[in-house]
């Protein structure tokens, strides 16, 4: 089996470590591919995915980034996982319960799929083909829309099977789960499934849980959800959306917590709400006295989508758009946050509870700061105590980057060439070096 090219990897392996969600003390910082889950409960079943989002960014991604016949981890950073409560079928093969990791051999015209018993893996480096449970072929289809952040969903087929999708580009590729032992005539097999996504912005998570109705060739806007009146924003309990951190929606602020996602559709112009009780059964007991936030959005036409879905596009370190797709309607919402003083924050508290021979957070908040051009009077005392603790390069990049903000070319210059020095030592060498030799002509260029 062939695996990802070394500089593939390393590169993938670096962005994570340089800029990620590094975890010295429970340090969190940006990630150029932030992490992401997609739920949906399927009869009985949980079935959770967990992976990074990378971004197309310019790039040729099929037959480039992601080469074909090659192993791939189905996403960024770690290998994507999956797992299942209960028993299931994935297309047509038995699966136990537990929690596996997700990789795809992509081609032109067929993907394989691997579910491998390792989920606990850093890209393909570790993947051994003995740890495969089963492995199955799926097509891949392409569609008219390029999805620039790559994403999971599922579309609900019955009471107790639905299709994972995994969408990047302008491709699709569907499999489709079934459940062992759901009864479909029970209550907890719904006919529109709970389903939630989580997506990171920034160091934010963003959580929506909703569930999924069909259209079943009905009229959705104006006769099955009103006009002019308060919708729950899905089937079942009212729509949640959570936010890990204080947020801004429509220039206001929100603060950290779950809250009621409530909405009013008309023709012309939807009030999406934030209400404080999240705990509800539809919107039977909204009480607008509980509203933390009302704002207007317009709905878009797009094509069809038989079932309510909820995706998030448009990242970046500190904003994000969630979209709410069902029928021919969309409608989108930005969420915004302050990732410097969020990361700060951060920074600040992992060195706070850091090992006395911990240089992580130093170099992380140094490099992290000097690249925001912010807080750089401490990112320098953070820089000046990380290389005395380590000869690691990134230390050293970190207080070469600070002291060029501030100005100190010699001080900058002597630490950049260090950083060159100590960075011939690493296996990963090749990967790290242009960057290093770009900011070593632009800091003796000052």
């Amino acid at each position: 089996m062939k695996k990802l090219n070394n500089k593939f990897l390393l590169l993938c392996f670096l962005s994570a470590f340089i800029f990620g969600s590094i975890n010295y003390a429970q340090l969190v910082l940006p990630q150029p591919s932030p992490s992401a889950t997609a739920y949906q409960k399927i009869g009985t079943t949980d079935v959770t995915i967990n992976y990074s989002r990378p971004g197309v960014k310019g790039r040729t991604i099929w037959g480039g980034l992601v080469p074909y016949n090659e192993l791939w981890r189905t996403g960024a950073n770690a290998a994507t996982n999956i797992e299942f409560s209960t028993d299931v079928v994935v297309e047509g093969n038995k699966m136990p319960a537990g929690k596996y990791a997700l990789f795809t051999i992509p081609s032109e015209k067929e993907w394989t799929v691997v579910i491998n018993k390792n989920w606990e893996q850093g890209g393909t480096a570790e993947y051994a083909e003995a740890d495969d449970v089963v492995r199955f072929k799926v097509t891949p289809k392409k569609v008219d829309h390029s999805h620039e952040w790559m994403f999971f969903t599922f579309f609900a087929q019955s009471k107790n099977s639905a299709k994972a999708i995994l969408a990047w580009e302008k491709l699709m590729v569907p499999f489709t789960i079934v459940s062992e032992v759901t009864d479909v005539n029970s209550k907890e097999a719904r006919v529109s499934p709970l389903a939630s996504m989580r997506t990171r912005i920034g160091v934010t998570d963003v959580t929506v849980t909703y569930g999924s109705p069909e259209v079943k060739s009905r009229k959705v806007w104006g006769d099955l959800v009103p006009y002019g009146k308060v919708w729950r924003t899905g089937a079942n309990e009212c729509t949640k959306i959570e936010f890990s951190t204080d947020i801004m929606i429509d220039g206001k602020n929100v603060p950290a917590g779950k809250y009621g996602l409530f909405t009013i559709p008309t023709e012309g112009e939807w009030t999406v709400i934030l209400n404080s009780d999240a705990g509800q059964w539809g919107a039977y007991d909204y009480d607008e006295s509980k509203d933390v936030l009302r704002f207007k959005v317009s709905p878009k036409e797009i094509g069809h989508h038989e079932r309510l879905v909820v995706i998030a596009t448009d990242l970046s370190e500190s904003s994000g758009t969630v979209n709410i797709e069902w029928e021919k309607a969309k409608i989108s919402f930005p969420v915004n946050t302050d990732v410097v003083a969020l990361a700060y924050n951060n920074i600040k508290a992992a060195i706070a509870s850091a090992k006395a021979d911990a240089w992580g957070p130093y170099a992380n908040g140094a490099n992290f700061m000097a690249d925001h051009n912010s807080h750089l009077e401490e990112a320098k005392e953070w820089a000046d105590k990380a290389v005395t603790m380590t000869e690691s390069y990134f230390a050293f990049q970190g207080a070469a980057k600070v002291y060029h903000k501030l100005g100190n070319k010699e001080k900058a210059s002597e630490y950049i060439n260090v950083a060159l020095e100590n960075a011939k030592k690493e296996s990963f060498y090749d990967a790290i070096k242009g960057n290093l030799e770009n900011l070593a002509k632009e800091i003796k260029g000052m």
